[in-house]
């Protein structure tokens, strides 16, 4: 019996060490590779790298979202720094590459040592020295924007963020990770990292865009509760006509400002207004300061103070006739009198005119599309469809490439030619 029940043990110990064995050197078990020398290749936010993984009861110990910590997703935008740790495998890979060795460490004959490069989506992104993997198995890449002599990412960084547009990618946008060699095209230089839905790189910051949105709504009710009512895009007061010169230079205004505050928010860089958008600001403004030299110069109160004399003499004239005609009847002088009585209904008529040339139709774009006797302008017309496509282009532009679009000397030439030529009909406009 002692001898059975000593089997039994024996049996069990044996039983037990197998499934030990079996945990050890099964390829499925939860916990193999847990080894610090079985490193996977990985990125994380500089400053955020979890501790090992830890093993616990034949499994990893887990986080409230029941994922690894090392698996856990982090976002990163400009600015920041990340840090790959490579496997042992992958950093003598890239480290030999980088330095033109051979896998034994031989040195490769006419070889020019390589940068180390981060891609995000296929873009190099950043790059470090060729020997920054020579004593680690990790390296830090900077996710900067600016550009420098040595090294330009600004249009990938433009590739990367641009053209949101509204749903789960346009805050946080997920990116592949390859980390390898700069400037090459032979794959086997290049390592994928193992960041399935991990990296999110930050596209637009929560609170910018906040503030951004607060400023075009600001902006945008201040138009329609003060202007429709008060002389702000008019030729006077509210009574008068919408002023096409006032109206253009507010658009021009309002999308500058508000593309500039766009692509801040996504770059946070505070360069991007071209010597162009500046020329396109000092035509719309241009012509606003010609179209009000041109209303000075009319000067419609002298003409009205000019008019009203001439009223008043000939109605002295009538009075003085009437009272010839009453002692002596006279058909000359009775003719004289009607032809002053004509005169003077002509000269009322003026009046009217002169004091109803600027009142507003009440339509928008009846005003400014019409010149002073209320026909339509081609010229007028002109500047408004110039005005609306480059317009257009312009915002596209913001959109899809994070930067203010750089007009050709002919485009802007030919605003610039619409603009005179409207201030040019303007003059006899006004003296009509």
């Amino acid at each position: 019996m002692k001898k059975l029940l000593i089997v039994c043990v024996l049996l069990l110990v044996a039983l037990g060490a197998i499934d030990v064995l079996a945990a050890t050197d099964n390829p499925l078990s939860p916990c193999l590779g847990n080894d610090k020398n079985e490193q996977k290749t990985d990125i994380f936010l500089l400053g955020a790298e979890p501790k090992d993984d830890k093993c616990v009861n034949g499994g990893y110990e887990m986080d409230s979202n029941g994922k690894q910590r090392s698996a856990q997703a982090f976002t990163a935008g400009i600015g920041d720094t990340v840090v790959v740790h490579l496997s042992i495998d992958d950093q003598q890979k890239i480290h030999n590459s980088a330095n033109c060795l051979e896998p034994d460490g031989k040195e490769k004959r006419e070889c020019p040592k390589k940068n180390i490069a981060l891609y995000l989506n296929g873009r190099s992104i950043g790059e470090r020295r060729h020997d920054d993997l020579l004593n680690a198995n990790y390296i830090e890449f900077k996710l900067g924007y600016k550009e420098d002599k040595d090294y330009s990412n600004k249009q990938k960084w433009q590739e990367l963020l641009g053209s949101p547009t509204w749903g789960k990618d346009f805050f946080e946008k997920p990116v592949s990770v390859i980390i390898g060699i700069a400037n090459t095209a032979n794959t086997g230089e290049l390592v994928t990292v193992n960041n399935s839905d991990k990296f999110y790189l930050q596209r637009i910051s929560g609170w910018k865009f906040l503030a951004g949105l607060l400023m075009l709504i600001v902006i945008v009710n201040a138009i329609f509760k003060y202007a429709p009512h008060t002389g702000l895009l008019r030729n006077g007061d509210v009574t008068t006509q919408w002023s096409l010169a006032r109206c253009q230079m507010a658009f021009w205004f309002i999308l500058i400002i508000y593309s500039f505050l766009f692509v801040w928010g996504i770059t946070g860089a505070l360069d991007t207004i071209t010597p162009q958008t500046l020329v396109m600001m000092g035509l719309s403004a241009g012509t606003l300061l010609g179209s009000a030299l041109i209303e000075v110069g009319r000067d419609d109160n002298k003409a009205l103070d000019a008019i009203s004399a001439s009223i008043k003499k000939f109605i002295v004239e009538n009075t003085a006739l009437t009272v010839q005609l009453a002692a002596v009847p006279s058909a000359a002088l009775d003719a004289l009198r009607n032809e002053n009585e004509r005169r003077i209904a002509v000269l009322q008529t003026e009046i009217g005119k002169l004091s109803t040339a600027e009142n507003t139709t009440g339509k928008f774009w009846s005003d400014i599309l019409s010149d002073r006797s209320g026909s339509p302008a081609l010229h007028r017309f002109q500047v408004v469809a110039w005005t609306v496509v480059l317009g257009i282009i312009f915002i596209f532009s913001v959109w899809k490439y994070l930067s203010m679009p750089s007009f050709s000397d002919n485009l802007l030439s030919l605003m610039g030619l619409s603009s005179v030529t409207y201030l040019g009909f303007k003059v006899p406009e006004n003296k009509s």
